[in-house]
């Protein structure tokens, strides 16, 4: 144990005499200067935010017969009683022909989903 402690002691010792030449000074004045630096990027530094799509409330989402996500595709003659959305796309096709959205169609906007 005593062992450890003298190299514990030397090394600390060794340091110390480190800092005390031309060198070490220099390198100890430029850590002490970065610091302030370093602490003030971190500051200013954006923090990325959670970009979440919000979900829709369940009583907006009544007045739709199709809500996609990846894009709607109509190929046969349809008519729908509600509204066709797509979020986040914005690709819906066959609408108005030869389908047909009663309640219109919403391609990426916020009542789309």
């Amino acid at each position: 144990m005593s062992s450890f402690r003298t190299r514990l002691a030397l090394a600390a010792r060794d340091r110390v005499a480190i800092l005390n030449t031309a060198r070490g000074a220099r390198v100890l004045r430029s850590l002490l200067l970065g610091l302030p630096f370093l602490a003030a990027s971190f500051a200013v530094m954006p923090v990325p935010s959670a970009n979440a799509a919000t979900s829709p409330t369940l009583i907006a989402l009544t007045n739709y017969s199709v809500l996609g996500g990846a894009g709607v595709t109509c190929t046969g003659a349809t008519t729908t009683t509600g509204a066709v959305g797509v979020s986040p796309n914005n690709s819906i096709t066959g609408f108005p022909s030869p389908c047909s959205a009663g309640g219109g169609t919403h391609p990426n906007d916020v009542s789309g989903g």
